[in-house]
Formats: structure tokens, C-alpha cells, sequence
């Protein structure tokens, strides 16, 4: 835990970090783009590398990861994306490849199906980014392949 200058407050995740912001006038803070919109906090715009000043939004995200490359092992480079909100990144799952056979392997498998294909489309609502069709795709492929 860094050691603040007196008189900086704190907050414990984003759920903290957003409280205080809501209840400070004039305060600065970072939180993630859902928990600012969620809980309407103001947010500053950042100039991408198209030089357009953009909020962070749905829309300006997805069009960053469209412009932004995933490794073969899903890393993302998102460090300069050309358009979108230019500071993006993606939640992981990491789930062993070596797994006992039984239901609890299939059901994880039926999970990981389920979060790339129709667990996409509840993104928007809670504020998250869909990933690229082909991401997706290439995930799924992943979990069916390499989860043995």
C-alpha cells in the first residue's frame, strides 16, 4: 500500500475508490469506465492517436480493441490503438488444461461456450465491451482444444 500524503483519501477497489469520488467535490480518482458511468461520476477524455479527445464509452472501447492486437496467447497490445478510448484492457479466466474427465470439466467447458457466445451480448448492459467475433472464436476454439 503506498503511503499517501496526508490528506489524500483512499478507497478499496473500484466499489471504494467510486464511493469516495461521489462523496468528494472536486476529487480526482481513477475507477474502471463501468463504475464511473454506474455510479455517474464525471470522467475526463483522453486524446488517442487519431488526436480525438474521447470519453470513455462502450462505443470508444470497442472500437480501440478493434484497432488493437491479441497475441497467440491472448495478450493484448493495446498500447496505441489508431481510434476508440485509448486505455482499454480485457479480463482472464485461467482454467487448467489438465483437468479431471467428469462433470465438473464439461460444465466448465459448457461455461467458457456459453461466456464467448451468448454471454457476450450482456456486456453492453453492465458496461463491458464485447471482444472482437474472431477473438471469441479463437478462445473457443482454445478451451474445446487445449482442456483435456
Amino acid at each position: 500500500t503506498p503511503r499517501w500524503p496526508q490528506g489524500f483519501l483512499r478507497g478499496r477497489g473500484n466499489e471504494g475508490v467510486a464511493a469516495s469520488l461521489s462523496q468528494t467535490a472536486n476529487s480526482i480518482g481513477y475507477v474502471e469506465a463501468s463504475y464511473a458511468a454506474q455510479n455517474r461520476i464525471n470522467v475526463a477524455q483522453v486524446e488517442n492517436r487519431a488526436r480525438r479527445f474521447v470519453a470513455p464509452s462502450v462505443s470508444e472501447a470497442a472500437r480501440a480493441l478493434a484497432t488493437s492486437r491479441f497475441g497467440e496467447n491472448f495478450d493484448l497490445d493495446a498500447s496505441d490503438p489508431s481510434d476508440g478510448y485509448p486505455i482499454v484492457g480485457v479480463t482472464w479466466i485461467l482454467l487448467r488444461t489438465n483437468m479431471p474427465a467428469g462433470p465438473r470439466k464439461e460444465a466448465i467447458k459448457r461455461l467458457m461456450d456459453w461466456i464467448l457466445t451468448k454471454g457476450q451480448n450482456i456486456n453492453q448492459t453492465l458496461e463491458y465491451v464485447r471482444l472482437p467475433a474472431d477473438v471469441a472464436q479463437r478462445a473457443r476454439t482454445a478451451v474445446q482444444t487445449q482442456i483435456r
